[in-house]
């Protein structure tokens, strides 16, 4: 039986009561004890589809469900929710988010995760390093204002020479200021600066299949299985935890949103301009070529080709610039 659509009015007085809601936590400074009764605030630490694993502020977790015309909930939101009885509740409004995470399945995006403030990039060592896919990351990680930090793993496989390569390909970012990281968790490597990078954020990792991400989390989250045991016994979905987007509280400070399949994530329907400014090197030039609709490739009194020619900008960067502006014209049209 198909699901009773809302009138407009009842959208209207649905929205309106979410905004008071969401006005009510602000005016109370996110302090639990000065909402309701019967309102709680909580952290969304799974989702499966309209069902919710809720964490309140004592760790207790709470199986949940949407209020119809909420909207959608993502793993990482803070929301309000009303208990009903038998551990269960159901969630009257998401709270504002500060980002939030998709992949691209087609032309679709399908949100992963909200309110990150840290995106931590896994590549393989063994895998040819391609600069347009780290750039397009790294852009849509300055659009959304997360900070990116690029873990090169498995360097236990490489010899002296791949070593040396894998340090000129990454010498560009470090000289931007990115947070660079090699590890191996054969060797133990690494890992203890990855850990402080972690300290005191909410993080993502982002990785193709292959890159070893997995066993990266397993070695920040030894209470991993622990965790999920609980998601499911809350949820009911036993073994099909595994496959949603969780969130873990790492062992000193912060938190790791596992979000299996996340290997896919850059700007998203924004203009040339938003791109451009997104490389640091670049957003200083932006607006400084002798004519106001140069598209930096052969114009005279161009910018950036001058930064370019000095050495300032490298070519590589410059080019990812324009791949990423193009792909974007195409997604537009």
């Amino acid at each position: 039986m198909a699901r009773r659509r809302l009138s407009d009015q009842q959208h209207k007085r649905i929205q309106a009561r979410q905004d008071s809601l969401r006005q009510q936590h602000t005016d109370a400074g996110n302090d639990v004890t000065a909402a309701t009764a019967v309102e709680r605030s909580g952290l969304v630490i799974a989702v499966f589809g309209t069902a919710l694993v809720v964490e309140e502020p004592d760790g207790a977790l709470r199986h949940c469900k949407l209020r119809r015309a909420v909207g959608r909930a993502l793993c990482g939101d803070r929301v309000l929710w009303q208990p009903q009885g038998d551990g269960h509740g159901v969630v009257l409004t998401v709270l504002a988010r500060r980002s939030e995470l998709a992949r691209r399945e087609g032309t679709r995006r399908k949100l992963m995760a909200a309110n990150i403030d840290r995106l931590i990039i896994v590549f393989s060592a063994q895998i040819a390093f391609n600069a347009v896919n780290l750039d397009r990351i790294l852009v849509g990680a300055a659009i959304q204002d997360i900070e990116p930090v690029i873990v090169i793993n498995k360097v236990d496989l490489l010899d002296d020479e791949q070593r040396a390569q894998w340090q000129a390909h990454i010498a560009v970012y470090r000289s931007l200021g990115y947070p660079v990281l090699f590890t191996s968790v054969a060797q133990r490597t690494g890992l203890e600066g990855l850990t402080r990078q972690l300290d005191g954020h909410t993080s993502i990792l982002l990785g193709a299949s292959g890159v070893g991400k997995s066993s990266l989390v397993q070695c920040l989250l030894p209470q991993r299985d622990i965790r999920i045991g609980a998601v499911s016994e809350v949820s009911g979905r036993g073994r099909h935890t595994t496959s949603a987007a969780t969130l873990y509280h790492l062992p000193a400070d912060g938190d790791l949103i596992d979000a299996p399949g996340l290997s896919d994530f850059g700007p998203d329907h924004v203009t040339a301009e938003r791109i451009s400014a997104a490389f640091p090197e670049i957003r200083p030039l932006l607006g400084t070529c002798r004519f106001r609709d140069c598209a930096h490739r052969n114009e005279p009194g161009c910018a950036l080709l001058e930064a370019m020619q000095d050495g300032r900008i490298t070519a590589e960067r410059l080019s990812s610039m324009h791949t990423l502006i193009a792909e974007q014209s195409d997604t537009a049209h």
